[in-house]
């Protein structure tokens, strides 16, 4: 496909004027567009598209263009053939978009190549290039005539151009390269989440060979596109035993995007979970943000989770916790008022309705923790008014974490509403046997084995 791409360029080049390739190469980054002949300038510029040369920052000595306005969608289509161009020199798909992105362009130059996640405000259009967060200096302005003419969604992770007249000023998007990792053309076919049939989960989505994974994986098996939910109480370790099953599925799924959603904790546990899962889409807010913060952080990486399905891509999206972000929603309808307002279980429902497993074949699960069991009666009630809707309960022990036992998990309560069509007969089998056994024995069993074969 590159090398047809790069033939339509040179030839929609070679129908330009020297005036409008001069326009075109001070737009794109070719050095001293007004020098030379029109054949040099051509080379200047298919240079730039094949990846040869990096784009510069225009100079500003001398005196300014006459006149800025050059070709938008050959320069689009013309940064689009760089990015083909040096994604099939990089081994590694999964960081090609972010090593091209930092590759092509200088946050603190006046244009530049950068990406971020698409989100509406009201009636304006910005990428965050930040994960969720806000950030004036660094975040890109986007013309609703982007989004009408490739059809683009809230969620949407855009690769483009950007430009802006001085540093001390937003930039603004100029032409979009990629959405999603595609081509923006392709966009206009693209399915809408919304549309998927929801179907009974009919795959595991393995938790991985530690202890943790595999007693997950025996008596709560995980199916693509469930609900699942880890409940404890405060001091029940319930955030670790959740990261235990995200490295798990991530060790054991190779296929799955997995985008993890840490809301109202310290910044010593935001960067802990930035830290541990590099290789994951991580957003987080911290308590300092405030409540808006909070529930906004959840509702964009959301909306960025189903546009990853709607490419008929597995997704698991991991909350950490559920209590927090109940808080921030109560908080925020009650204008701090006390007591649980079901308008927030409402919301929470809605957030966890998207989970699904599709009939197109892709799926979105949601994983997060609730903590209850306290004699909170918010946490109390909040736990009645959805416990009901999942899929998965894990439940924990703070008397076993306090005796030393790890995974603090309640065996006999431990419950999967998919396990009949998510294990083989023996393992079925395997799991009843072990039921009948005392909660403390079951899990050192599992520490002493490796491989749940091993287990008679």
């Amino acid at each position: 496909m590159s090398e047809s791409l790069k033939q339509e360029i040179f030839d929609r080049l070679n129908l330009k004027t020297i005036h409008e390739l001069r326009q075109l190469g001070r737009a794109i980054g070719v050095p001293h567009p007004a020098d030379g002949k029109k054949e040099n300038l051509m080379d200047g510029i298919m240079a730039v598209a094949t990846g040869e040369k990096d784009p510069e920052t225009p100079s500003k000595r001398g005196a300014p263009p006459k006149s800025q306005e050059y070709d938008r969608q050959l320069a689009s289509d013309i940064f689009r053939c760089r990015e083909i161009c040096l994604s099939s020199q990089i081994k590694d798909d999964k960081k090609a978009d972010r090593k091209i992105f930092v590759a092509n362009g200088d946050r603190n130059s006046l244009d530049y190549v950068d990406s971020g996640i698409l989100e509406c405000c009201g009636d304006k259009w910005f990428l965050r290039t930040t994960g969720c967060r806000e950030n004036l200096s660094s975040d890109v302005f986007v013309n609703e005539y982007f989004v009408k003419t490739y059809n683009l969604r809230e969620g949407d992770f855009v690769t483009g151009k950007c430009e802006r007249r001085s540093r001390d000023e937003m930039s603004g998007l100029s032409c979009v390269i990629r959405v999603n990792g595609d081509q923006p053309e392709n966009l206009s076919s693209r399915c809408v989440f919304d549309s998927f049939k929801p179907i009974y989960a009919d795959r595991k989505l393995s938790a991985g060979n530690s202890a943790t994974g595999r007693i997950v994986d025996l008596f709560a098996p995980i199916g693509a596109g469930q609900r699942v939910f880890i409940s404890s109480q405060k001091a029940a370790c319930n955030t670790q035993v959740l990261k235990d099953v995200v490295k798990g599925i991530r060790q054991a799924n190779r296929n799955v995007k997995i985008v993890i959603v840490s809301v109202d904790v310290s910044p010593e546990d935001a960067e802990d979970f930035s830290s541990l899962f590099k290789d994951e889409d991580v957003f987080t807010s911290t308590f300092a943000a405030g409540t808006a913060a909070h529930i906004r952080t959840v509702r964009l990486a959301l909306e960025y989770c189903k546009r990853q399905t709607e490419k008929m891509q597995d997704v698991v999206l991991v909350i950490d916790n559920l209590t927090r972000l109940i808080r921030a929603y109560n908080a925020y309808a009650r204008q701090f008022t006390a007591g649980l307002d079901y308008s927030a279980v409402d919301s929470i429902k809605r957030l966890l309705a998207t989970a699904r497993n599709t009939d197109k074949g892709a799926s979105l699960t949601i994983i997060t923790a609730l903590v209850c069991g306290n004699g909170d009666t918010f946490e109390e009630a909040a736990y009645s008014a959805l416990n009901d809707i999942f899929h998965v309960k894990i439940p924990l022990s703070a008397l076993l974490l306090r005796n030393g036992v790890y995974p603090p998990i309640v065996i006999g309560d431990t419950y999967s509403s998919s396990d009949t069509r998510l294990l083989k007969d023996n393992e079925m089998s395997l799991a009843l046997k072990l039921r009948k056994s005392d909660n403390q024995k079951i899990i050192e069993l599992f520490n002493s084995t490796t491989d749940n074969s091993q287990i008679k």
